[in-house]
């Protein structure tokens, strides 16, 4: 077992909501990852889940898709597109969420993609990684032992947004602290330096797309998805994990169903 579970900030309370962010805000830049509490309306939830439920469930079972990709033992990353439920302001730019990205990434950001991970009944344990080098590493930019840390804002944050309540049954997702701003390797992490994400419904994960994590084994007898909005800097592109499918799909009449003071996160998108 890791040695604790991940704080958490309720967002529930509107007369605390500023000191709340700001100390969520504050957790996120140490450790690169903070749980959100009471961020979503659990009805709401309920019909995000119908709806993915009725219109992927082909991805529930194991094999491998031409376009999804395969993350794990049963375990499939799948694009959800920009449409129905999925095409709600209240999902892609809630408002706390919003301010969080302004103060983490800066006004000019765009929604990098919008995807689910499905895993199955008796999946096990995935692999201990990250969702993307830290570029900051890289020695096309810095000698590692020369990089001074304190330089490596993050550049793309995963929202991360479960469909069912995520324990140690349906398999939780274990994350290392900090990892974010270590040159350490995934291989190299010790258990008893992890941290579990367990929530409920309406409940959220914000982690850094260089955070050493993995999800835990399902355990249950039902399917799990985890839906997922990465917001990016606007110079970012995933070209790692999107070879099989694009990263965000949103068609014309659905873009034009945007709000037009958030087109800015998809606008990108029409462009490739």
């Amino acid at each position: 077992m890791p040695s604790k579970l991940l704080p958490a900030f309720d967002l529930s309370e509107p007369a605390q909501l500023k000191q709340t962010i700001s100390r969520a805000l504050r957790c996120y830049l140490d450790d690169g990852c903070v749980l959100l509490k009471n961020v979503f309306d659990v009805q709401f939830m309920l019909r995000l889940q119908q709806e993915f439920n009725e219109h992927y469930q082909v991805y529930f079972k194991p094999d491998d898709f031409p376009d999804a990709l395969t993350v794990g033992d049963k375990r499939t990353m799948i694009t959800v597109e920009v449409k129905s439920q999925f095409n709600s302001e209240y999902f892609y730019a809630n408002p706390n969420i919003l301010k969080m990205m302004v103060s983490l990434l800066g006004r000019n950001h765009i929604m990098g993609s919008m995807g689910a991970v499905v895993s199955l009944p008796g999946s096990e344990d995935q692999h201990v990684h990250r969702d993307h080098q830290n570029i900051y590493h890289s020695a096309r930019f810095y000698p590692r032992k020369e990089h001074p840390l304190t330089a490596s804002p993050p550049y793309a944050i995963t929202v991360v947004i479960p469909l069912v309540p995520i324990n140690e049954a349906t398999g939780c997702t274990r994350v290392w602290p900090g990892s974010h701003l270590s040159a350490i390797r995934p291989k190299e992490v010790k258990k008893e330096n992890s941290a579990d994400f367990i929530t409920e419904l309406g409940d959220c994960l914000l982690m850094d797309y260089r955070l050493i994590h993995h999800g835990k084994a399902n355990n249950s007898h039902i399917v799990r998805p985890i839906m997922y909005n990465i917001y990016n800097s606007a110079w970012f592109r995933d070209v790692v994990n999107y070879k099989n499918q694009k990263p965000l799909v949103i068609s014309d009449d659905e873009f034009n169903q945007v709000p037009e003071q958030h087109r800015y996160l998809f606008e990108w998108s029409r462009q490739q």
